[in-house]
This record gives structure tokens, sequence and C-alpha cells, in this order.
């Protein structure tokens, strides 16, 4: 007897507890952020996870630019793993464009510089 397949991949949405930071939720697959809300997407996305918090109030470590462990400052309040359809913003090429992110990189593409 053979277990069925499933080609959905698990995302893992993580919410941090609210500081004022301009990020609150990260969405992560296979330990590389692939979605940030509400602001701050060109920051996180692509990102590598070092460890996730098994617990909430726990703070997840990536791995920052010098290849070292980093804490995010913000504990974890939430954990809540989901299948890829049900991301709320697209994901291509592991950046997440928005709306506003594709008219401002339309505008410096044309020779705006301010």
């Amino acid at each position: 007897m053979s277990t069925p397949s499933t080609n959905q991949e698990t995302v893992v949405t993580v919410t941090f507890q609210d500081h004022g930071q301009d990020f609150l939720e990260w969405d992560i697959k296979d330990m590389t952020v692939v979605g940030c809300r509400p602001f701050q997407a060109w920051v996180w996305v692509g990102k590598k996870v070092h460890t996730m918090p098994t617990l909430p109030m726990q703070q997840i470590v990536i791995i920052n630019e010098a290849g070292e462990p980093r804490p995010i400052r913000y504990p974890v309040v939430k954990i809540k793993p989901q299948s890829c359809k049900k991301l709320s913003r697209p994901v291509l090429n592991s950046k997440v464009v928005t709306r506003g992110a594709q008219a401002l990189l339309a505008k410096y593409k044309n020779g705006a510089t301010s």
C-alpha cells in the first residue's frame, strides 16, 4: 500500500509581537523567508533562517550577510503552517512583488532620480 503524495509545499507563517516595527509577519519555506508583511519585504525576503522557534515568545535566528547567526529582537507570538497556494502575496523569484514596488522600480528604470 502506498501513501498518497501531495504536491503542496509547506510554508510557515510566523507573527511577531508588535513593537512598532515595519514587519509583523514572515512566510518561511525551507528555512528561507519568502514573504514579509506589511513592509520591508525587500529587506527580509531571501534571508536564511538559522533557528525557528518551537514555542511562542521565542526568537527567530537568521543568518546575516557575514554568515553569522543573528536573533531577531521581536519575539514570535504565533506560528501557523499553511500551503503555498494560501500565501497572501505572490512570490516571484524569491521576491514579494507589490504594486507600489513595481511602480517604484518602473519609475527609476525610466530615469527618475528622486
